[in-house]
């Protein structure tokens, strides 16, 4: 049976996890923050799903972040870097009036 959403019968064989993954947009500065969500989240939820955490940021993330983060999720972590041009300000936008 192929898979609603795209038609392929490879996809509608894997099992629902592989879709799910929770995206955070999160700065460097806010690790002890997003630990006492994660952990919370793990609690409450993914200690029983291991869905994956997809965490991006305006700038590249330091060595102090990402150890906690791994060892504070049940799911894998991918870290990645959001451009300048796609985190900031469009330079057609009147920032007085926006």
């Amino acid at each position: 049976m192929p898979c609603q959403l795209c038609t392929s019968t490879i996809c509608a064989t894997l099992p629902l996890a592989h879709f799910i993954s929770f995206v955070i947009l999160v700065r460097n500065s806010e690790l002890h923050e997003l630990r006492a969500t994660a952990r919370q989240l793990e609690d409450q939820f993914n200690k029983r799903h291991h869905y994956t955490y997809v965490i991006i940021n305006n700038e590249p993330f330091t060595d102090e972040f990402k150890p906690p983060m791994e060892w504070a999720t049940s799911g894998n972590c991918h870290f990645g870097l959001v451009p300048y041009e796609h985190w900031s300000m469009p330079f057609w936008v009147d920032c007085v009036r926006a």
